[in-house]
């Protein structure tokens, strides 16, 4: 596993290249940069996939394509990995720009993550009983999870 950063791709054998990252544009740029150096240096052939935490974008899928390597991917698909467990009690998001996502640039789609991934936990272990939270947003992020406990009648 290496680390997305501008240039090649380090030296290896491998038949295939996996990336993981969030639906960033920025990302998309040093994806194709990796994807095409690789692809004009000498060796074997090599397969790209990219997979998109939590989920993939139509607007990174137009960026592959704007910058000329969506065609590359033999597979362009999304990975719903919402928490990351650290601890038998502590799970985080590892959602570092929500905040500034949410309040300067008025992107709630962190909100509709954490309120996912609620319901995730929900779904798993039982209906959580109360939840709090605290900010103007705190209530625009419990309304999805209180709404499927209505739903399902619990």
């Amino acid at each position: 596993m290496f680390p997305l950063k501008p240039g090649h791709l380090p030296q290896t054998t491998v038949q295939n290249v996996v990336f993981f990252c969030r639906p960033r544009l920025a990302l998309m740029e040093l994806i194709a940069e990796n994807v095409l150096k690789e692809e004009a240096g000498a060796g074997s052939k090599k397969e790209f996939h990219v997979f998109f935490v939590p989920r993939k974008t139509l607007l990174c899928e137009r960026k592959l394509k704007e910058l000329g390597v969506y065609g590359t991917f033999a597979t362009i698909d999304d990975y719903s990995l919402e928490m990351y467990p650290y601890d038998s009690d502590l799970l985080s998001m590892e959602m570092e720009d929500s905040f500034k996502d949410c309040t300067l640039y008025e992107d709630y789609t962190s909100l509709y993550d954490c309120a996912k991934a609620l319901m995730t936990v929900q779904a798993l272990y039982g209906v959580i009983p109360y939840i709090h939270g605290k900010g103007q947003h705190a209530k625009v992020h419990t309304l999805p999870a209180e709404s499927s406990v209505v739903r399902n009648g619990h």
